[in-house]
């Protein structure tokens, strides 16, 4: 996703700003002639958001992207990705900060989930360290909620082999928690994912 409106450079930046009893705050982004948007807020402030990093994915061609995590004090924190890795974005945060959203590895895999051109991973970062959550089986998942038990929900390939419905391998929900993937199943298709997640799993 490019948050300039024409590549890279940006013709037009874009910045995450923060809105609160009439007090407009530009949350800034990556240092230099980068964007940012952002994507969730938790209950008690916590802001994340995704944009460029100035820097070219030497396998897409296209500016990296990244998940920023912006702290009370001004900070804009990159989570970084997984090792060999360009790119991450973050999906949702938590009261206590731990993120999740998905990143990509340097396995080549033409099925990758955010058109990485790498396996996509589902991600848990927690105070500066972020970890893979697994799949179910495929090479691609993606974690789309977190709640205040540090549970996440999301969806991942349960294989690496194309189905004759979407030409891509099947995937379904799932549940972690505590290491665990729980495949939470479907309907009867191809496609499934988990969209929203309570505090009480």
């Amino acid at each position: 996703m490019v948050f300039g409106g024409c590549g890279d450079p940006d013709c037009a930046v874009f910045h995450s700003f923060k809105w609160r009893n009439g007090v407009f705050t530009d949350l800034g982004a990556h240092p230099g002639n980068n964007s940012s948007g952002p994507i969730w807020i938790s209950d008690s402030g916590l802001i994340l958001a995704n944009g460029s990093n100035g820097a070219i994915d030497p396998l897409t061609g296209t500016p990296e992207q990244r998940g920023v995590f912006f702290t009370k004090d001004g900070q804009v924190i990159d989570i970084g990705t997984l090792e060999g890795g360009n790119e991450s974005f973050a999906l949702a945060v938590n009261n206590r900060g731990e993120v999740v959203g998905v990143a990509s590895d340097s396995i080549p895999d033409p099925f990758s989930l955010f058109g990485f051109g790498t396996e996509t991973r589902a991600i848990l970062w927690q105070k500066g360290v972020m970890q893979d959550l697994g799949t179910l089986g495929g090479p691609d998942a993606i974690a789309s909620v977190v709640n205040e038990r540090g549970q996440v929900a999301g969806n991942s390939f349960t294989n690496s082999t194309p189905n004759t419905v979407t030409g891509k391998p099947t995937a379904d929900p799932f549940l972690w928690e505590n290491g665990t993937m729980l495949d939470l199943g479907t309907l009867g298709g191809t496609f499934g994912i988990a969209n929203w997640l309570n505090n009480r799993g």
